[in-house]
């Protein structure tokens, strides 16, 4: 708390204001939408192909151009993956980059507004981690092409070559520890000068629903149920499939199989399902946020608090619209992937090419995604600026670690909050810099 000892009464607490975001800004923000949106539709594709190519052979006995289309819609899912790693990675560290230099010219003053203790918390987090990912991958690689090269009976220069390469990878994962570990250190200074307020109210837990945890359980059994089955018909890679002939086992295998599936899917179809109205709600829940900023009648809550730590809408339809258009994506390029596969009929591969008409579709949804995106975080830092206007020297932090379920300082420090108390912001790195909160009822 501020305070004027000289004159007896207590400071104005000194404004906070969320990062700027400008055009370019916005735009590589709003990029991340599109990137975890292909993970996201990866690990979709991935697990329906992996589940729907198991029944199409043990239990469907599909036509072969369900297997080729199975195996091919795998091929799609490395590439685009391959092709978002690295475009990730870039997209964070540039995102960061404009971050904080923005912060560095609209905070570096003492006069200037105060960082949200959640936005100086992800600032304090270098984007230098995907570099040290990338050593510890050389640091694998390397031994094992040298090894290669002694083991695989190659030619003299060829082994030569290959264990050079080895060499550079291993001499290359150092320099990369290195340098992510100094560019780390002198990114942590510069962030740490930034003032950050310090929250005066800490977010609570949300209790677990009863859904999810049955949804979980479904899931789980789901799993078991499902290569319990498939184990039992093939105990192994290498293995024959056992035919139990008449044995009641062969209709244990097909309902374990099936059920399984069943399990699977039908939580994942169901939480889809749920998808619209939770969007609904967030949607009514910052359009009364916003209506009561501008009234002046805003009060410290929950729903106060999920504004400014929370995705908005926007934004969570941008990661909606991206997956299902990157799972279009997949599907429509299985033709492509089947290209790959020596031992695919020529007549399955162009029965995939109907799927061509998923492209125009799945790409227009990934740009609109990627327009929500950017829109998104455009209208969130608008409506987080509203807010901390309308509570000036209001701040909230995530709930902390060991924090039970349910359990909440809101309500202690919005008790302090209307008697007068804030945040002065004070410091560079205060308890709210280094886990995104600090003062209040802690």
């Amino acid at each position: 708390m501020t305070q004027d000892v000289r004159r007896g009464h207590r400071a104005e607490p000194l404004p906070v204001e969320p990062l700027p975001v400008g055009p370019l800004q916005a735009v590589v923000s709003g990029f991340a939408t599109v990137t975890v949106g292909a993970f996201v539709a990866a690990g979709i594709v991935f697990g329906v192909v992996l589940i729907g190519g198991i029944l199409s052979e043990e239990v469907l006995r599909l036509p072969s151009v369900y297997d080729v289309a199975f195996r091919a819609s795998l091929a799609m899912v490395l590439l685009w993956v391959a092709l978002m790693i690295p475009a990730e990675m870039v997209r964070n560290v540039v995102d960061k980059w404009m971050r904080l230099r923005a912060a560095e010219a609209r905070f570096a003053a003492p006069e200037a507004p105060r960082l949200p203790a959640a936005e100086h918390r992800r600032l304090r987090a270098d984007p230098y981690g995907s570099l040290v990912a990338v050593a510890w991958f050389a640091v694998v690689l390397g031994p094992i092409v040298v090894l290669a090269a002694f083991v695989a009976g190659l030619g003299p220069a060829v082994a030569v070559g290959v264990t050079l390469v080895g060499i550079a990878l291993t001499l290359g994962a150092i320099l990369l520890f290195v340098t992510a570990r100094r560019f780390a250190t002198a990114w942590d200074a510069r962030a740490a000068r930034l003032p950050a307020s310090v929250a005066s109210a800490r977010r609570r837990h949300t209790p677990t629903r009863g859904w999810n945890v049955a949804a979980a359980v479904a899931l789980q059994l789901g799993v078991y149920a499902f290569f319990g089955g498939v184990v039992l018909r093939q105990p192994c890679r290498d293995c024959d499939p056992v035919d139990y002939g008449d044995s009641p086992i062969e209709g244990l295998i097909d309902v374990l199989v099936g059920l399984g599936g069943a399990l699977v899917v039908v939580p994942v179809v169901l939480l889809l399902l749920t998808t619209l109205p939770h969007l609904v709600r967030t949607a009514l829940a910052e359009r009364r946020t916003l209506r009561a900023a501008r009234a002046g009648t805003l009060q410290p809550g929950d729903e106060v608090a999920a504004q400014l730590l929370d995705l908005g809408t926007l934004e969570r339809l941008a990661y909606g619209l991206t997956v299902l258009g990157f799972t279009l994506l997949m599907l429509g390029g299985t033709s492509w992937g089947a290209l790959a596969n020596d031992h695919a009929a020529s007549e399955d591969v162009a029965a995939l090419e109907a799927l061509h008409v998923l492209l125009a579709p799945g790409a227009g949804l990934v740009l609109a995604g990627l327009a929500a995106g950017i829109a998104g975080v455009v209208e969130a830092r608008s409506r987080r600026a509203a807010i901390h206007a309308a509570l000036p020297g209001f701040d909230c932090a995530p709930p902390a670690a060991g924090q039970p379920d349910g359990g909440s300082t809101l309500g202690a420090d919005r008790a302090g909050f209307d008697a007068g108390g804030g945040s002065d912001g004070g410091g560079a790195d205060t308890g709210g810099g280094s886990d995104g909160g600090g003062g209040g009822g802690d």
